[in-house]
């Protein structure tokens, strides 16, 4: 018996497609449209406040603050997101208490985007 795509049970290949519009349909599961498709303070709430704190005020030992931060507002996005999702050796010793930035490889392109823009805007007023 033939293994091909087209020999696959029409049950398996409908309860697929039944999956996948049950998860946001065929196009939002391929790729979002843009960073404006995500919440930056939503992602920040879940992946950075635990050590940035709550309102970027930072935490001792944990992550300096980002709000007012120099490099939050004067570097370039594309810069931010790298360390996001790279992160950060403090090499420099800047902040001795800190030893560095895990890296978030799982936030990606327009997510990222969005929380930068929630660093930069948001979390500064």
């Amino acid at each position: 018996m033939s293994t091909s795509i087209m020999s696959k049970p029409r049950t398996s290949r409908l309860r697929n497609l039944v999956a996948c519009i049950a998860l946001g349909g065929l196009g939002a599961v391929v790729m979002p449209a843009s960073a404006q498709d995500f919440d930056g303070e939503w992602r920040y709430r879940t992946s950075c406040a635990g050590c940035h704190g709550a309102d970027g005020e930072g935490n001792y030992g944990f992550g300096p603050a980002l709000k007012g931060n120099a490099f939050v507002q004067n570097v370039p996005a594309g810069n931010i997101v790298g360390v996001i999702q790279n992160g950060r050796l403090y090499d420099d010793r800047n902040f001795p208490a800190y030893p560095g930035m895990p890296a978030f490889d799982y936030i990606r392109a327009g997510e990222a985007d969005a929380l930068v823009t929630y660093l930069k805007g948001g979390l500064q007023n």
